[in-house]
């Protein structure tokens, strides 16, 4: 009798969740993609050190999770 090895079925889709936080001149961002059950399955953050609005600390955050 040959036993098979259970492997988790191919990622139907991702969800992406990303924010952005800005104290004074510093920015945060961050990404967590999850699975279609909710698993994480990547995650990924930055800092930089500039001055500006929160719209744009949130595109960064956006440009993170896309690459």
């Amino acid at each position: 009798m040959v036993q098979k090895k259970w492997e988790k079925p191919p990622i139907v889709k991702v969800k992406l969740n990303f924010d952005a936080v800005i104290s004074k001149d510093k920015i945060g961002f961050g990404v967590f993609a999850r699975d279609n059950e909710g698993f994480v399955v990547g995650w990924s953050y930055g800092f930089r050190v500039e001055k500006m609005q929160v719209e744009w600390a949130e595109l960064y955050a956006f440009e993170d999770s896309i690459k």
